[in-house]
């Protein structure tokens, strides 16, 4: 026969292993209860810096070209000094790879790239992976496009626009045809290629222009850049 002795301790026992597991559950359940838009911050755990985009940055003297970031302060002031698109701009950015397969890897890159307005008055983009690339350079990414003083819109034609390894279709100019965020253009595309794959997300700024450090994704070379600057 169990004593009341032995009774009551088996008793608190459970009591204490019910708690527990109450506050266990608990815990799991808040972890896991983040946002469903966070998907950014998700992507940006996966992002891996690598370096075979390679090239030297530099860029125009710029004084106190970064006043407007609040480092560390979980809040930006940052009021970017683009204000509109042009005919004849020049961009230093980032790109990302991530969730990729096939014959691409994750990882985060240089770019560089300009606006520009030909002899016929049609306007296109180009970017490429290196800073100082000649006129016998690919670019990586091509396209015509229609240019308002706020945003562009792909203009894609029959195999006269792609990026990497691929043709655009007139059915990506909507990856293709961004508003200006805050002095950004923004793209974000979906890369298949056969059996290659992977989220491509690229962020372009005026080169020789700050970038808001507390919400861009920043280059590799970022420090670099920023340092040129002055």
């Amino acid at each position: 026969m169990i004593s009341i002795k032995k009774l009551l301790a088996l008793t608190l026992a459970l009591a204490v292993v019910l708690t527990l597991a109450a506050c266990g559950g608990k815990d799991k359940e808040e972890a896991g209860s983040g946002s469903s838009d966070g998907s950014s911050e998700s992507a940006g755990d996966s992002y891996v810096s690598s370096g075979f985009f390679d090239g030297a940055i530099v860029a125009p003297t710029l004084g106190d070209a970064f006043s407007g970031a609040v480092a560390g302060s979980g809040a930006s002031s940052f009021v970017s000094p683009t204000t509109e698109l042009s005919g004849d701009m020049h961009f230093y950015g980032d790109m990302e790879l991530y969730d990729c397969s096939g014959s691409y890897a994750d990882g985060s890159y240089d770019v560089w790239g300009y606006i520009r307005t030909d002899s016929d008055g049609k306007t296109f983009l180009e970017l490429y992976d290196t800073k100082d690339y000649t006129s016998s350079d690919a670019p990586f990414l091509s396209m015509w496009i229609d240019l308002y003083s706020d945003h562009i819109e792909a203009d894609i034609g029959n195999e006269n626009a792609w990026i990497l390894e691929r043709y655009l279709t007139a059915d990506d100019a909507g990856y293709f045809s961004p508003y200006l965020d805050n002095g950004a253009l923004k793209f974000d595309y979906p890369y298949k290629n056969g059996g290659d794959s992977c989220e491509i997300f690229i962020t372009l700024r005026e080169d020789g222009t700050p970038w808001d450090e507390e919400n861009d994704v920043l280059p590799p070379s970022y420090e670099e850049y920023k340092a040129s600057l002055g």
